[in-house]
């Protein structure tokens, strides 16, 4: 009686999903061949197998699970490769900035405010709004600057930022 009810219950199963797959548009009878050929994955575990030093990734098919597991200390080694280049490429930003900030207080009518950051910020103090200034430096010199007025409080001030 028990294996018949479980043999009913595996039919109207196997019913329920053959209509949501007939649904959907799919036909069991119809698979490629390609997917029902089984090829035994290709993969030995390293002899000295560190489960924190390789990632896991999932959800991918699984002829691509070998070009994915890689040491998660690869990126130290770059890290290590290109530090000098980075740090001289930084030494050079902030002589670059100081240079930068040397020439624009140069700049009648600006007001440099110091920054640490890839660009400045200066306020115009010739009469002339950034609005203008954008548009002048544009049009003669090719020159964009960003206007902040409107992201700075109501005051009349006028403000821009230069990138280095």
């Amino acid at each position: 009686m028990k294996g018949e009810k479980n043999l009913s219950d595996q039919i109207k199963q196997t019913e329920n999903i053959e209509e949501k797959l007939e649904y959907l548009g799919l036909n069991l009878g119809k698979i490629p061949a390609s997917i029902k050929k089984f090829e035994p994955l290709e993969f030995r575990i390293p002899k000295f197998y560190d489960e924190k030093q390789y990632r896991q990734y999932r959800y991918i098919p699984i002829k691509d699970i070998q070009i994915l597991l890689s040491p998660t200390n690869r990126l130290d080694e770059i890290e290590e490769k290109y530090k000098k280049d980075y740090f001289s490429a930084l030494k050079r930003f902030r002589e670059e900035r100081v240079r930068f900030i040397g020439e624009l207080n140069k700049v009648y009518g600006l007001r440099i405010i110091p920054s640490q950051a890839n660009y400045v910020m200066a306020e115009v103090r010739t009469g002339m709004t950034a609005k203008e200034l954008n548009r002048r430096l544009i049009v003669k010199h090719n020159i964009l600057i960003k206007n902040l007025v409107a992201k700075m409080k109501q005051d009349g001030r006028q403000y821009v930022r230069l990138a280095i």
